[in-house]
Protein backbone atom coordinates (compact mmCIF):
# COMPACT_ATOMS: atom_id res chain seq x y z
CA UNK A 1 0.00 0.00 0.00
CA UNK A 2 2.93 2.34 0.60
CA UNK A 3 3.82 2.09 -3.10
CA UNK A 4 0.33 3.36 -4.02
CA UNK A 5 0.30 6.43 -1.77
CA UNK A 6 2.40 8.80 -3.93
CA UNK A 7 -0.14 8.71 -6.76
CA UNK A 8 -3.22 7.23 -5.06
CA UNK A 9 -3.53 8.42 -1.45
CA UNK A 10 -5.54 6.49 1.16
CA UNK A 11 -9.22 7.37 0.95
CA UNK A 12 -8.90 8.86 -2.52
CA UNK A 13 -11.13 7.43 -5.22
CA UNK A 14 -9.67 6.24 -8.51
CA UNK A 15 -11.82 5.10 -11.41
CA UNK A 16 -11.15 1.47 -12.34
CA UNK A 17 -12.47 -1.00 -14.87
CA UNK A 18 -12.72 -4.48 -13.37
CA UNK A 19 -13.89 -7.99 -14.04
CA UNK A 20 -15.74 -9.16 -10.93
CA UNK A 21 -16.12 -12.92 -10.43
CA UNK A 22 -18.98 -14.12 -8.24
CA UNK A 23 -18.00 -13.72 -4.55
CA UNK A 24 -19.85 -16.89 -3.51
CA UNK A 25 -17.97 -18.96 -6.09
CA UNK A 26 -14.68 -17.38 -5.01
CA UNK A 27 -15.37 -18.21 -1.37
CA UNK A 28 -16.19 -21.82 -2.20
CA UNK A 29 -13.40 -22.50 -4.67
CA UNK A 30 -10.47 -20.16 -3.90
CA UNK A 31 -10.52 -17.91 -0.85
CA UNK A 32 -12.04 -20.51 1.48
CA UNK A 33 -9.71 -23.39 0.58
CA UNK A 34 -6.75 -20.99 0.63
CA UNK A 35 -7.55 -19.49 4.01
CA UNK A 36 -4.58 -21.09 5.81
CA UNK A 37 -2.28 -19.48 3.25
CA UNK A 38 -3.85 -16.03 2.94
CA UNK A 39 -4.25 -15.52 6.71
CA UNK A 40 -0.57 -15.87 7.58
CA UNK A 41 1.41 -13.01 9.23
CA UNK A 42 2.41 -10.24 6.86
CA UNK A 43 -0.62 -10.77 4.62
CA UNK A 44 -3.96 -8.99 4.43
CA UNK A 45 -6.52 -11.47 3.04
CA UNK A 46 -8.98 -10.08 0.49
CA UNK A 47 -12.65 -10.60 1.30
CA UNK A 48 -14.41 -12.31 -1.64
CA UNK A 49 -16.67 -9.25 -1.97
CA UNK A 50 -13.63 -7.17 -2.94
CA UNK A 51 -11.74 -9.70 -5.06
CA UNK A 52 -11.30 -8.32 -8.56
CA UNK A 53 -9.38 -8.53 -11.80
CA UNK A 54 -8.18 -5.04 -12.66
CA UNK A 55 -8.50 -4.12 -16.31
CA UNK A 56 -7.47 -0.46 -16.05
CA UNK A 57 -6.88 2.24 -13.45
CA UNK A 58 -8.12 5.31 -15.31
CA UNK A 59 -7.50 8.35 -13.10
CA UNK A 60 -8.58 10.02 -9.87
CA UNK A 61 -12.36 10.26 -9.90
CA UNK A 62 -12.28 13.96 -9.06
CA UNK A 63 -10.09 14.66 -12.10
CA UNK A 64 -12.67 13.32 -14.58
CA UNK A 65 -15.60 15.55 -15.52
CA UNK A 66 -19.11 14.14 -15.82
CA UNK A 67 -19.02 14.78 -19.56
CA UNK A 68 -15.79 12.81 -19.84
CA UNK A 69 -17.19 9.99 -17.73
CA UNK A 70 -20.31 9.79 -19.89
CA UNK A 71 -18.21 9.78 -23.07
CA UNK A 72 -15.88 7.15 -21.66
CA UNK A 73 -18.73 4.80 -20.77
CA UNK A 74 -20.29 5.29 -24.19
CA UNK A 75 -17.04 4.48 -26.01
CA UNK A 76 -16.37 1.38 -23.93
CA UNK A 77 -19.95 0.20 -24.34
CA UNK A 78 -19.71 0.56 -28.12
CA UNK A 79 -16.40 -1.29 -28.43
CA UNK A 80 -17.45 -4.06 -26.03
CA UNK A 81 -20.22 -5.03 -28.44
CA UNK A 82 -17.54 -6.68 -30.57
CA UNK A 83 -15.92 -8.59 -27.65
CA UNK A 84 -17.40 -11.97 -26.81
CA UNK A 85 -17.74 -13.23 -23.24
CA UNK A 86 -14.64 -15.17 -22.21
CA UNK A 87 -14.22 -18.31 -20.14
CA UNK A 88 -11.31 -17.64 -17.81
CA UNK A 89 -9.41 -19.62 -15.20
CA UNK A 90 -8.16 -17.93 -12.03
CA UNK A 91 -5.17 -19.58 -10.40
CA UNK A 92 -3.41 -21.49 -9.13
CA UNK A 93 -2.16 -19.11 -6.41
CA UNK A 94 1.41 -17.84 -6.52
CA UNK A 95 3.66 -15.87 -4.19
CA UNK A 96 4.59 -12.46 -5.60
CA UNK A 97 5.91 -9.13 -4.44
CA UNK A 98 2.29 -8.03 -4.08
CA UNK A 99 1.23 -10.91 -1.85
CA UNK A 100 -0.67 -14.01 -2.97
CA UNK A 101 -1.94 -13.65 -6.53
CA UNK A 102 -3.72 -15.87 -9.01
CA UNK A 103 -2.89 -15.43 -12.71
CA UNK A 104 -5.82 -15.18 -15.10
CA UNK A 105 -5.59 -17.73 -17.91
CA UNK A 106 -5.52 -17.30 -20.84
CA UNK A 107 -4.33 -13.68 -20.60
CA UNK A 108 -4.91 -13.22 -24.33
CA UNK A 109 -8.68 -13.38 -23.70
CA UNK A 110 -8.45 -10.45 -21.27
CA UNK A 111 -5.92 -8.25 -23.04
CA UNK A 112 -8.46 -6.87 -25.61
CA UNK A 113 -10.44 -5.41 -22.69
CA UNK A 114 -7.33 -3.63 -21.42
CA UNK A 115 -6.58 -2.35 -24.92
CA UNK A 116 -10.08 -0.99 -25.54
CA UNK A 117 -10.45 0.66 -22.12
CA UNK A 118 -7.01 2.26 -22.40
CA UNK A 119 -7.82 3.53 -25.91
CA UNK A 120 -11.13 4.98 -24.74
CA UNK A 121 -9.59 6.67 -21.70
CA UNK A 122 -6.71 8.15 -23.65
CA UNK A 123 -9.07 9.49 -26.30
CA UNK A 124 -11.58 10.99 -23.88
CA UNK A 125 -9.01 12.52 -21.51
CA UNK A 126 -6.60 13.52 -24.29
CA UNK A 127 -3.81 11.48 -22.66
CA UNK A 128 -3.82 13.52 -19.44
CA UNK A 129 -3.10 10.47 -17.29
CA UNK A 130 -0.50 7.69 -17.41
CA UNK A 131 -1.58 4.24 -18.54
CA UNK A 132 -1.96 1.98 -15.50
CA UNK A 133 -0.99 -0.78 -15.66
CA UNK A 134 1.48 0.04 -18.43
CA UNK A 135 2.14 -3.66 -19.02
CA UNK A 136 -0.88 -5.86 -18.61
CA UNK A 137 -0.66 -9.12 -16.65
CA UNK A 138 -4.18 -10.02 -15.49
CA UNK A 139 -4.43 -11.46 -12.00
CA UNK A 140 -6.63 -11.65 -8.92
CA UNK A 141 -5.16 -11.05 -5.46
CA UNK A 142 -6.08 -13.38 -2.60
CA UNK A 143 -3.96 -11.47 -0.07
CA UNK A 144 -1.95 -8.26 -0.10
CA UNK A 145 1.56 -8.21 1.33
CA UNK A 146 1.73 -5.82 4.29
CA UNK A 147 5.09 -6.89 5.78
CA UNK A 148 7.89 -9.39 5.27
CA UNK A 149 6.19 -12.76 5.05
CA UNK A 150 8.96 -15.30 4.55
CA UNK A 151 8.34 -16.25 0.94
CA UNK A 152 9.92 -19.69 1.35
CA UNK A 153 7.33 -20.63 3.96
CA UNK A 154 4.51 -19.53 1.68
CA UNK A 155 5.95 -21.41 -1.28
CA UNK A 156 6.37 -24.49 0.90
CA UNK A 157 2.69 -24.28 1.83
CA UNK A 158 1.72 -24.09 -1.83
CA UNK A 159 3.96 -27.04 -2.70
CA UNK A 160 2.29 -29.29 -0.12
CA UNK A 161 -1.35 -28.38 -0.80
CA UNK A 162 -3.52 -29.11 -3.85
CA UNK A 163 -3.34 -26.42 -6.53
CA UNK A 164 -6.66 -24.57 -6.60
CA UNK A 165 -8.21 -22.90 -9.64
CA UNK A 166 -11.60 -21.45 -10.50
CA UNK A 167 -13.22 -21.10 -13.91
CA UNK A 168 -15.83 -18.45 -14.68
CA UNK A 169 -17.27 -16.68 -17.69
CA UNK A 170 -16.57 -12.96 -17.93
CA UNK A 171 -19.70 -11.31 -19.32
CA UNK A 172 -19.43 -7.72 -18.06
CA UNK A 173 -16.96 -4.98 -17.30
CA UNK A 174 -17.57 -3.09 -14.07
CA UNK A 175 -16.67 0.58 -13.66
CA UNK A 176 -16.02 1.45 -10.02
CA UNK A 177 -14.70 4.31 -7.90
CA UNK A 178 -12.07 2.48 -5.88
CA UNK A 179 -10.24 3.43 -2.70
CA UNK A 180 -7.88 1.86 -0.18
CA UNK A 181 -7.25 2.40 3.51
CA UNK A 182 -3.48 2.56 3.22
CA UNK A 183 -3.02 -0.58 5.30
CA UNK A 184 -5.08 -3.68 4.50
CA UNK A 185 -8.10 -3.24 2.26
CA UNK A 186 -9.26 -2.07 -1.16
CA UNK A 187 -12.97 -1.32 -1.60
CA UNK A 188 -15.13 0.54 -4.10
CA UNK A 189 -18.51 1.96 -4.98
CA UNK A 190 -20.06 0.74 -8.24
CA UNK A 191 -20.72 3.20 -11.06
CA UNK A 192 -21.95 1.07 -13.98
CA UNK A 193 -21.51 -2.21 -15.80
CA UNK A 194 -20.95 -2.78 -19.52
CA UNK A 195 -21.99 -6.06 -21.16
CA UNK A 196 -19.71 -7.87 -23.56
CA UNK A 197 -21.09 -8.67 -27.02
CA UNK A 198 -24.32 -6.84 -26.26
CA UNK A 199 -26.20 -3.70 -27.26
CA UNK A 200 -27.38 -3.37 -23.64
Amino acid sequence: FATLAPWWPPGGEDLHWHLLPDPAQLAAELTGPGRDLSHQPGLAPVDPRWCHITIQDIAPAEAITQAELDALITRVRETCRAVAPAELTIGPPEVSGQGIVCPVIPPARVRPLWELTVAASQQVTRCRFPIRPAEYRPHLSLAYGTAQTGDQLLRAWLATHPARTMTFTATHLALVAQSHDGARAITWRPITTVALASDG
